[in-house]
């Protein structure tokens, strides 16, 4: 979709359309791939030389959620990320892998759709399954660093001395796990490594025990950046995101709040709300509407106070932090100047703004080249379609593009020269446990297509025998014997079952029987009584005349009388017919009872029992074995995607101490631009503003 070329071609670009537009590089902790970013530093000087690049620590996110099954009293613990226990944890500033780890979780969901019964296997795990669930829905290689309390905290609240212990802990397992990949003199060079960068942390913390835990990110980000050069970095500065997003009377007026402005001037802000309206919606993010009357998508943050989403109605100003601020204005709010000098008045200088995902890449386009690596920041898009929606109503706003970094982080850890001793899932994926640093860089893109074909294939798997066969293609010693053994009880169960069908149907046809004989016994009774109507009841009832209501002769009554008598022997062989069918029904029911015994001797047999109990067994053996084929190809293939596009900067210093695996990262680092708005127009005059807002007269 976009030009990727390489990072100096990129640079080159943006030194001639904005050659004094600084670029910002903004993050939640300086621990993850933030400082990656410093091989910007090797091309600046060539390519770019009026640059400057921030270095930006967000301190007015939240620190973290911690999963509901948790309840503490602000403790700060570990915590891994799995789709059970701890589906709903949430880290920002907290973040932490070991080499190859990431935040990918194999959800339940992605089970399911791969064809795994997991809740099968779960229930006859040894460890239980809410254990096991856990285990296999963990991602592999992370942990997240929580604060346990009900009360939200923003990562610039966070004090380093509170963290400080089970922060060095956290650090602690990422230098030495990911050590403990290499072997020999390698291990012991990355141990040294890792021994400066913990040294770092601890010498921060003794000098400054007073501090934040963001001072702390402030000063390593230079120093990682600097781990990774070999030099110090040239025109690097830090800043907090509460320092960068000030707002006040003095900041206003910055190109920063434009947007901010367009959405409380009346006759712009009812076209901007709604363009934001549909750009959220279908999304996790909230329309306006759900904060309520007079929201706007930016927040402020007010020291001490946490932070809030702005509402106005008229001279009235809520802040929806935990406990709401309102605040009266000396005139209604229709524009940022009215608000910032309305907020000043009340809270003092040091409140900063934040826009709402969205809208806070509308506040630092205007003003920055926002650098992201690949993958970072899922809301680009949804600013992008805003500024289009905006545009298609008449309302520009210029932005600077983002500027896309790629590492090739995994095609050239061949520089490394080291032999790594690889985690079960790429160990699995690899065929080894231990391959050299170059067989990885040539091999990984074709194991990670390799990886996604299996999980194609375990996708279409919809039987016990293609999955035993499947498994058999891969592990003949151990699947190939289950299989065949499969096959055989499957054969007992038919031959069973062919016994059962036989049974039922001869079930079926006595059935018939019966129900026949049934019929002919309804049948005989109702002849019986037919004949009873025809030829007795009229005899019986001319007797009864003759005899009591109008008396006649007795030799008529007699000869009436022997009239029944032969009637009723006559009809004697109704009652034979219906006794001998009764008997063949007796006979029926007693040859259903026993056929009956035959079909349920049949399915309980020790042998069909047997079968059926060593069946399930192996399909149950099957389908675990799936599962953790189905969880080691996901990891593989979304994971060495997401760490090479995304890797923790110190992975590359402690396997390369020379530098050279990080100069190859530098040299071969592809980039491109991602235009947040395809309506900015730069100014003339090479200042790098918009031209709509530059103050230079030439413009």
């Amino acid at each position: 979709m976009y030009d990727l070329r390489p990072l100096s071609d990129v640079l080159k670009e943006l030194s001639k359309r904005c050659p004094e537009v600084p670029m910002l590089a903004l993050g939640q902790t300086v621990l993850w791939d933030e400082p990656m970013k410093a091989v910007l530093q090797r091309y600046l000087p060539l390519y770019h030389p009026r640059a400057v690049v921030w270095m930006g620590v967000m301190d007015t996110d939240y620190f973290s959620k911690p999963p509901f099954t948790v309840s503490g009293r602000g403790e700060y613990r570990l915590f891994p990320h799995n789709d059970g226990s701890t589906k709903e944890i949430w880290v920002a500033a907290g973040e932490l892998s070991r080499l190859f780890g990431c935040e990918v979780v194999p959800t339940r969901d992605m089970y399911s759709a791969h064809g795994v019964q997991l809740e099968a296997v779960a229930k006859n795990a040894p460890e239980g399954r809410r254990a096991f669930i856990d285990k296999v829905t963990e991602a592999w290689g992370w942990l997240g660093l929580v604060n346990t309390g009900s009360r939200r905290m923003l990562s610039g609240d966070v004090p380093l001395r509170d963290v400080f212990h089970v922060l060095i802990e956290q650090v602690q397992w990422a230098l030495e796990s990911t050590a403990d990949s290499l072997r020999g003199s390698a291990r012991d060079a990355a141990l040294r490594q890792a021994e400066r960068l913990r040294s770092w942390i601890e010498e921060f913390f003794a000098a400054n025990p007073s501090a934040k835990l963001v001072e702390l990110y402030l000063e390593l980000g230079p120093r990682l950046c600097e781990f990774l050069l070999g030099r110090s970095p040239e025109r690097l500065r830090t800043v907090l995101s509460s320092q960068l997003l000030r707002f006040n009377r003095n900041t206003v007026r910055r190109p920063l709040f434009r947007v901010l402005d367009l959405f409380l001037n009346p006759q712009t802000g009812e076209t901007l709300k709604s363009a934001y309206n549909q750009t959220v919606a279908g999304s996790e993010i909230y329309t306006l509407d759900k904060f309520g009357e007079g929201a706007i998508p930016f927040e402020l943050v007010v020291p001490g106070h946490g932070r809030g989403t702005i509402c106005i109605t008229g001279d009235r100003i809520t802040v929806q932090a935990d406990e709401p601020i309102h605040i009266k204005a000396a005139e209604p709010i229709q524009s940022a100047a009215q608000l910032a000098a309305a907020v000043e008045s009340v809270l003092g200088k040091d409140v900063s703004l934040i826009g709402k995902a969205v809208t806070l890449l509308c506040m630092l386009g205007a003003e920055f080249v926002v650098v992201f690596n690949e993958t970072a920041s899922q809301y680009v898009w949804r600013t992008e379609r805003m500024t289009a929606l905006l545009r298609d109503q008449g309302i520009q706003l210029p932005l600077f593009p983002i500027l896309r970094l790629v590492y090739p982080t995994w095609d050239t850890i061949r520089e490394a020269n080291v032999e790594i001793h690889l985690p079960e899932h790429l160990a699995q994926a690899f065929g080894k446990e231990t391959v050299s640093s170059a067989e990885f860089s040539g091999r990984w893109r074709q194991v990670c297509a390799e990886q996604e074909n299996e999980l194609e294939k375990m996708k279409r798997l919809s039987s016990p025998v293609e999955l035993l066969s499947f498994l058999a293609e891969r592990d003949s010693e151990t699947w190939s014997p289950l299989l065949e053994e499969y096959l055989a009880l499957k054969n007992v169960l038919l031959s069973a079952c062919e016994q059962i069908n036989n049974l039922k149907r001869r079930t079926q046809e006595l059935y018939s029987r019966l129900r026949e004989l049934k019929r002919q016994c309804e049948l005989i009774a109702r002849e019986k009584g037919n004949d009873y109507r025809t030829c007795v009841a009229p005899l019986k009832e001319r007797l009864w005349h003759v005899t009591y209501a109008n008396p006649g002769s007795d030799e008529e009554a007699a000869q009436l009388m022997r009239r029944i008598a032969q009637e009723e022997e006559r009809r004697k062989v109704f009652d034979m017919q219906w006794a001998r069918v009764r008997s063949m029904v007796v006979r029926l029911r007693a040859e259903i009872s026993k056929t009956r015994a035959e079909r349920r001797a049949v399915e309980t047999s020790s042998e069909v029992m047997r079968a059926r109990r060593r069946i399930q067994e192996i399909a149950l053996r099957a389908q675990e074995a799936k599962l953790w084929l189905v969880r080691n190809a996901y990891l593989t293939s979304k994971g060495l995607y997401q760490t090479c596009y995304r890797p923790s900067s110190w992975w590359i210093p402690l396997l390369s101490p020379d530098g050279r695996w990080f100069d190859a990262i530098a040299k071969e680092t592809k980039a491109y631009l991602e235009p947040l708005s395809t309506s900015a127009e730069l100014c003339r005059c090479g200042c790098g503003s918009q031209a709509k807002i530059c103050r230079n007269k030439e413009c």
